[in-house]
């Protein structure tokens, strides 16, 4: 192989590492001073029997994800910072409190007037740097799909190795578990159908039919305008695919279930705030499979990259 083809393959293995790495250093670097409302729910309103109660800015309305909000008759958006604050789309803090409350002089007490309840607002704990990854709570479901496009080095039999391209496209899931406050890891799976095919001089061909996999993926989310977030990942995966061979001229054609490996990275941010369940990115996998077609042995490698679109909750 020529250095300039290794230099492909490794390619997004490099930047697999990257992502990972940048992942890591942001969410230790976030342990100590961070606390997000999902995991601490802090700071929160509780009434006169201690009992934690709804609160949130004036005049916003649900939006079906409990950290963001909308205020429909001024369009503004709301969410919940990585210091559990509600903020607005340019990231500013806002007041919120319990439904109906008034103020009462002192800003971390509010009663309300028509049923005489008294509220009062409870702050965060300090916090405190914690030892190691604790993998507890409910994990963030990530469920989407992909369309992209690829290309690819083949080798089958004796033939020069030759390259092909395509696209495709699929579907995938993952469970992000938050080991850290803005850290997150879980596993991953996905199918997707491809039409990547390769020719060579020869009438030799190479084609990629379908992808599935199964692994892992490793990530971190980072505050990004406003109020929304973006995050950054990367997974390692078992891999197989169908891949056909053969020779045209021969009229000699087969086809097999290969298995091998695969890594990729992606981003994703949230493109409309007002729908914070909603994210949209871009990924990049590399994948590399072997074995033998008949009495032919076969190694394929490709390159992937595709948009994404998911529902995130």
């Amino acid at each position: 192989m020529s250095v300039a083809r290794s230099r492909r393959r490794s390619a997004a293995i490099i930047v697999s590492s990257a992502v990972l790495a940048l992942a890591f250093a942001s969410s230790q670097s976030s342990t100590a001073q961070a606390q997000t409302v999902a995991s601490n729910g802090c700071p929160y309103w509780v009434n006169s029997s201690g009992k934690r109660v709804p609160s949130w800015p004036p005049g916003s309305k649900p939006t079906g994800d409990p950290n963001y909000r909308t205020n429909p008759s001024t369009g503004e958006a709301f969410g919940v910072n990585a210091s559990g604050q509600w903020v607005n789309s340019t990231g500013q803090p806002v007041p919120y409190w319990p439904p109906g409350s008034k103020p009462t002089g002192d800003p971390n007490y509010r009663t309300n007037p028509s049923t005489g309840e008294a509220f009062e607002l409870v702050p965060c704990p300090p916090p405190t740097q914690t030892a190691g990854l604790q993998l507890g709570g409910n994990p963030v479901l990530v469920l989407g799909g992909n369309v992209g496009g690829g290309w690819s080095r083949n080798s089958y039999s004796d033939f020069p190795t030759f390259d092909g391209s395509g696209a495709g496209g699929g579907v995938y899931g993952a469970a992000r578990f938050y080991v850290q406050p803005n850290f997150f890891v879980g596993p991953e799976a996905g199918f997707m159908l491809l039409d990547i095919n390769a020719r060579n001089q020869d009438t030799a061909f190479g084609f990629i039919r379908t992808d599935a996999y199964l692994g892992g993926q490793a990530g971190v989310t980072v505050q990004g305008p406003g109020a929304s977030k973006i995050n950054l990942y990367t997974g390692l995966d078992a891999h197989w695919s169908r891949i056909t061979v053969g020779v045209e001229a021969a009229d000699e054609r087969m086809s097999k279930i290969l298995g091998g490996w695969s890594v990729h990275s992606g981003v994703e941010l949230q493109p409309i705030p007002s729908i914070p369940t909603l994210w949209l990115g871009l990924d990049l996998r590399h994948s590399d499979v072997s074995g033998t077609i008949g009495v032919d042995p076969t190694h394929v490698r490709w390159n992937m990259l595709s948009v994404t679109l998911s529902i995130q909750r």
